[in-house]
């Protein structure tokens, strides 16, 4: 099979609204911004700041502060930073879904120097991955799950997968909605690109969530989905492409430098 040639790749990644300084585009020229969703913040709320302060001072726990993506680490940075709201939350321990969310964690002022604890698989971990490396630490530690509680970041619309493995464990789990999800749509100078040139196009897809969606726009303007590139960082998004009959799907890193080098200069595919 001879080697696509990819001249330009639409990076389907969620924008943030209310963060402008959060909305950053590609280094890349060739790497078009071509969010599907926008990331809304969450009104702030002194009576939940209170609740999980309360929550996470109980005496007799060890109180986890637990990470879904990197949008919830940035969502949590904007939470704890407004300067009359001095008292924050104390946390004895970190976790995060994924690598790319540690990564998140690590390039923020959210007590980055500490250990995060993170599914063994960084490549395709979820949250059943991240549980699963939540009770192998603490049977290594010696700790009972009953003594433990885990404030869980994330959107308003998360499935429940992460807490409810943590409950089925026998933690005491809290959820911290801090933003929501609205679907955009695309504007007419992408679907004009993919329309004069589906073959030198990749779509680099993040989230599961918009997939069903894009590939309904797409038949509505006439493009077959099979016919074209695809591209992501997770193994799950990568099976769920796989279900809507997408054969070979690139393999890349959402960092800008690696993204780069994987869309342009060479391939790898799940």
């Amino acid at each position: 099979m001879s080697r696509a040639v990819t001249t330009v790749a639409l990076l389907a990644r969620p924008e943030w609204q209310g963060y402008p300084e959060e909305t950053r585009d590609p280094v890349d020229p060739r790497i078009w911004p071509a969010p599907l969703q926008a990331l809304v913040p969450e009104p702030t709320r002194e009576d939940l700041r209170s609740a999980v302060i309360a929550f996470s001072s109980q005496p007799s726990s060890t109180c986890w502060l637990v990470f879904t993506s990197p949008a919830s680490v940035i969502a949590y940075q904007h939470w704890v930073r407004p300067p009359e709201q001095r008292l924050s939350p104390v946390f004895d321990r970190l976790a995060a879904v994924g690598s790319g969310t540690a990564d998140q964690m690590r390039r923020s002022d959210i007590e980055s120097d500490r250990a995060i604890m993170v599914g063994a698989d960084a490549a395709s971990a979820d949250a059943l991955a991240t549980v699963e490396a939540i009770a192998h630490q603490l049977k290594s530690d010696g700790m009972d799950w009953h003594d433990q509680s885990f404030v869980i970041v994330g959107g308003v619309d998360n499935r429940s997968t992460l807490a409810d493995g943590l409950r089925a464990h026998g933690a005491t789990v809290m959820s911290l909605p801090l933003y929501s999800r609205q679907d955009v749509e695309w504007s007419d100078v992408i679907w004009k690109r993919l329309s004069e040139f589906p073959h030198e196009t990749v779509i680099v897809i993040t989230s599961s969530t918009v997939i069903e969606r894009l590939m309904q726009s797409l038949v509505t303007h006439g493009i077959d989905p099979v016919s074209l590139h695809w591209a992501t960082h997770h193994a799950t998004i990568a099976a769920r492409l796989s279900e809507q009959r997408i054969g070979r799907i690139r393999r890349v890193r959402l960092d800008p430098p690696e993204l780069s080098r994987d869309l342009f200069e060479h391939e790898q595919y799940w």
